[in-house]
């Protein structure tokens, strides 16, 4: 085979075509001796898999034929099926991940969804094209993304029920919260609600790096402060914990909406964003050279030399438009003072760091979704939930659902017995009246029930 393999590459590499063709041929070639390797791989691997499930009373299907696209290009083979009670299986697409009717492999899915993340999806299936063995149209790539957004809310939903109490504890804990408006294909503007949790700052050589931050975002605010209040509650022992939270203190981001996230901690530290702050300094105050005496004001979180600012910048309006605009600042300042107060002035660690960063991870979202004046249909959570996961470092978990692992035994044991597949939230679907029991004899025990306590045991 190797003297072969030698004949065919001097064949393609000592012919007249330029360079791009001569590797175009490698590219074919290599995919179709991959197929002729896996193929006998499968001729020698498959009776030993099919005999174990034998073992277990399966019996055996014919040969049938499949094409799978890998990054490498397509990869034909043919391989058996066993089947028990109903249940049929082939044993060499399971060992490979694939599902029954995928026509792309996983790893190449998650390449265009990773794609998808940096262009559109007309423009991943061109890139992929190009610089892959792979054709995958554009639609393709949307299903793809389409197919994550069901994978991340199964993810959630396991969390949510499955979830246990956390144990780390931290001194200090950072959370922000703000709104991001994307374009909608309704010609209506669809609000993201974006949260962040971070354990502050560290420091790496002369680079700054906030410590374990995760980012959780959605269209529904309340659904997207689940998953956040979750996420605190699976991950951390927050009662000797200072939480400080920072917000431009809209519609859904008030200091009472995340002391509602809170359970009970060591103090809550609330902070009215200073870019906030000073965009509305630049809306009211309409003599410039007074805003840099509003910002010493604040700095110094001085209420007698706010006052005076505030006066000197009253005695300067001529128009009840400007004495409107003194009005409004007044009632502001006055309504947010307890939480404009500085950093350096409160019982908080080194200087402000950790805080007000939320402006700048907006691009995440915005440099994908809002560049060209993009508008999202269904597809818009999806791709804001594969933008922030890849930053969790949560993409390849929830991608290639390895929380299902925790049920895979359950899986197996039903599917022999003839019964629909376990899923894990079957069990609030069933009646009081028609939970099952059963009675199990722990001295000789029966072998799915000792693999099972052998399961439980951690064995």
């Amino acid at each position: 085979m190797f003297a072969a393999f030698l004949t065919d590459l001097h064949e393609i590499l000592r012919t007249d075509n330029d360079g791009l063709e001569k590797e175009k041929q490698l590219m074919n070639y290599s995919s179709n001796l991959m197929n002729r390797v896996f193929q006998s791989w499968i001729n020698w691997q498959e009776p030993q898999l099919i005999q174990s499930y034998q073992g277990k009373g399966y019996t055996v299907g014919k040969a049938v034929e499949r094409s799978v696209q890998f990054l490498f290009g397509v990869l034909t083979y043919t391989r058996k099926s066993v089947e028990r009670n109903g249940q049929i299986i082939y044993p060499i697409d399971e060992l490979l991940g694939i599902e029954r009717y995928d026509r792309y492999s996983l790893r190449t899915k998650y390449a265009l969804a990773e794609l998808s993340m940096v262009t559109s999806y007309r423009k991943a299936s061109e890139l992929i094209e190009v610089v892959g063995n792979v054709q995958a149209s554009k639609d393709t790539v949307m299903k793809v993304v389409h197919e994550y957004e069901k994978k991340y809310k199964e993810h959630e939903a396991y969390l949510e029920e499955y979830g246990q109490e956390g144990t780390r504890m931290v001194d200090y804990l950072y959370i922000e919260g703000d709104g991001v408006f994307v374009g909608g294909k309704d010609g209506k503007n669809k609000e993201l609600a974006h949260f962040i949790v971070h354990e502050g700052v560290e420091t790496n050589g002369q680079r700054k790096k906030t410590k374990n931050l995760k980012q959780f975002v959605g269209l529904g605010h309340k659904k997207t402060m689940n998953h956040l209040e979750n996420y605190l509650y699976r991950t951390y022992n927050l009662k000797n914990t200072v939480i400080v939270t920072n917000s431009d203190g809209g519609k859904g981001y008030s200091q009472k909406t995340f002391k509602s996230l809170l359970p009970v901690v060591k103090r809550h530290e609330h902070f009215l964003d200073r870019y906030h702050i000073s965009l509305k300094l630049e809306q009211r105050v309409f003599v410039p050279e007074l805003i840099p005496v509003f910002q010493q004001a604040i700095n110094h979180y001085s209420t007698k030399d706010l006052q005076r600012a505030l006066d000197t910048l009253e005695s300067h309006a001529e128009t009840e438009e400007q004495e409107n605009h003194v009005k409004k600042l007044r009632a502001y300042l006055r309504r947010n003072w307890k939480i404009i107060k500085p950093y350096h002035i409160r019982e908080l660690p080194g200087e402000k760091q950790g805080i007000g960063i939320m402006e700048s991870l907006h691009r995440i979202l915005t440099f994908r979704m809002k560049r060209n004046s993009k508008y999202w249909g269904k597809g818009l959570e999806a791709m804001a939930w594969l933008l922030t996961t890849k930053r969790n470092n949560t993409l390849k978990d929830i991608f290639t659902e390895k929380w299902q692992e925790a049920f895979a035994l359950d899986d197996r044991l039903v599917a022999e017995l003839g019964n629909c597949p376990n899923h894990f939230f079957d069990d609030e679907r069933e009646k009081i009246d028609s939970v099952k029991t059963y009675a199990i004899n722990y001295q000789r025990p029966s072998n799915r029930t000792k693999e099972r306590l052998d399961w439980y045991k951690g064995k």
